[in-house]
């Protein structure tokens, strides 16, 4: 996928009220803490990947490491 952003950010993120998730959740304290290899995608993305499914605990490749989509 060309022309998307990639964002690292902490679990407090969500709390901040900067997002607002359509479907699944944001990643917790633990996950961060284990480094768990799991994102939060956007609406474009998330349609651009998977125009006919949920992005919901699919697989995406980021630097060619898989994360789950959460």
């Amino acid at each position: 996928m060309r022309n998307s952003t990639l964002q690292g950010t902490w679990p407090a993120y969500e709390r901040m009220g900067v997002v607002n998730l359509s479907e699944g959740r944001f990643f917790t304290e633990e996950e961060n803490t284990r480094c768990d290899r799991v994102c939060v995608i956007g609406l474009d993305v998330a349609e651009t990947l998977f125009p006919t499914t949920t992005a919901l605990n699919r697989e995406v490749l980021i630097d060619n490491y898989p994360f789950q989509v959460i």
